[in-house]
């Protein structure tokens, strides 16, 4: 239906890949990283944040932008607040 249809479209956009795939903390990180063009889709920089990605579509990260990322990356795993409960921790022996 037209709900499925809208939901399609907006999980594939380019800045909500972006941030899905956990390459940035927000979507408005994902939109700013895009408009300054740190992302190419099938080889070629873009600023559309609202880009539709087809299936197959290839989405990386600007060559010169890798080390952005990783700030990034090491960023988001320094602040990271994910805890174990303990009844989830395996027992040991």
């Amino acid at each position: 239906g037209t709900m499925d249809s809208f939901v399609a479209d907006l999980e594939s956009r380019l800045d909500r890949f972006i941030y899905r795939c956990n390459l940035v903390p927000s979507i408005f990180a994902a939109r700013h990283v895009i408009g300054h063009k740190h992302i190419l889709v099938n080889g070629f920089p873009t600023n559309r944040s609202s880009l539709l990605l087809k299936p197959m579509s290839i989405v990386e990260p600007r060559p010169s932008s890798k080390a952005l990322f990783r700030r990034l990356a090491r960023r988001r795993l320094r602040s990271n607040t994910f805890a174990f409960a303990p009844s989830a921790l395996p027992e040991e022996e």
